[in-house]
């Protein structure tokens, strides 16, 4: 399913995240976050909503949390050391926060979870899609979120632990749980999908 949102007009959103945040910094820091700010919203704004929907969000709430993510790194500006590494603190600050959902339980009412997929991906098709989300649907948040990160949007070990605050070897540990419970859930699918065919 293509992703049919729109990003919002990033100035005007971070503007109203600063206003309020009745954020107390001087004028040239405040222009530095809002210019780095902008601009990797305007860049990763839907590649990060994706990412947030595959997790396991909804569209609507997937958006909240992107524009939550960014407005928390404008209030968090002045902790960010290296500006070089913004990109991934972003994207460890929406996850996180869609974890946090996904667990505080507001959102049970929306399970089986979704996942969205670009058109024109490997995953176009409504079959490959609805097996991709069946397999998924058992996974914890932690684990959906390495899958997603790894296999979808192609980040490498490194990015990903930067991105969720654990080490490589945690991700790759944790690939690995999910890869195995996603083939066991295929072989369970699998056998019964064959004694269906035997009228068993």
């Amino acid at each position: 399913m293509a992703d049919t949102y729109r990003a919002p007009d990033p100035s005007q959103n971070l503007q109203r995240s600063a206003r309020q945040a009745d954020l107390r910094q001087d004028e040239a820091g405040d222009s530095s976050a809002e210019e780095v700010l902008s601009a990797l919203y305007e860049a990763e704004y839907a590649p990060l909503n994706r990412t947030i929907q595959r997790i396991g969000l909804d569209p609507s709430t997937a958006q909240d949390v992107v524009q939550e993510a960014f407005a928390k790194a404008l209030r968090s500006w002045n902790h960010q050391a290296e500006v070089s590494s913004t990109k991934p603190w972003v994207y460890r600050i929406a996850i996180n926060t869609a974890i946090d959902q996904l667990r505080s339980g507001k959102l049970r009412g929306m399970l089986p979870q979704r996942m969205y997929v670009p058109e024109g991906s490997q995953f176009d098709s409504s079959e490959a899609r609805d097996l991709t989300e069946t397999l998924m649907q058992g996974l914890t948040p932690q684990l959906r979120a390495v899958v997603v990160l790894f296999y979808f949007q192609r980040f490498r070990h490194e990015e990903i632990g930067e991105m969720l605050g654990i080490p490589r070897g945690t991700v790759a540990s944790r690939l690995h749980t999910a890869m195995r419970h996603m083939r066991a859930r295929a072989d369970e699918l699998a056998e019964r999908e064959a004694s269906l065919e035997r009228g068993t």
